[in-house]
């Protein structure tokens, strides 16, 4: 168990200097439809987009967007997707997928799982960012825009 540690500790170290590059929302192409299981709020809600950044770090796995608990989407590296929900607050998480055993070995300390609380009235669009600090190696979820 801990050489396991010790490999992807390792591992994420050695990425850790090759940060992901921000890519604007509008050239991140959509997800593909069969990773997108979110499946929409009929009513007067608003949207929330999330878009990943472009570069090597953490390109190995998906990155699983969960609204609320649940699994909404697994995007890939310069991609996003948008949720329509209720107005209101929203929790927004988003992680390296758990799917692979490598992507398990290197992304499951809790550190790897970001998550913000998202409020919003009809007819708004929230963006966000995911992407790995370059510093760190570590990755992040923001804002984009006001």
């Amino acid at each position: 168990m801990i050489q396991r540690i010790v490999i992807a500790l390792s591992f994420a170290i050695a990425l850790a200097g090759c940060a992901t590059a921000s890519i604007s929302p509008i050239q991140a192409s959509d997800a593909s439809a069969n990773r997108v299981y979110w499946d929409g709020y009929a009513g007067d809600g608003y949207r929330i987009k999330i878009s990943r950044d472009a570069g090597q770090l953490g390109s190995l796995c998906f990155t699983q967007v969960y609204v609320d608990g649940k699994l909404a989407a697994d995007i890939g590296l310069a991609e996003s997707v948008m949720f329509k929900v209720s107005p209101g607050q929203h929790v927004l998480r988003a992680s390296p997928t758990q799917a692979s055993s490598l992507c398990r070995k290197i992304y499951s300390a809790p550190q790897f799982q970001m998550e913000v609380t998202v409020d919003g009235a009809p007819g708004d669009v929230k963006s966000y960012r995911y992407g790995f600090a370059g510093g760190s190696g570590l990755p992040f979820l923001v804002p984009v825009g006001s």
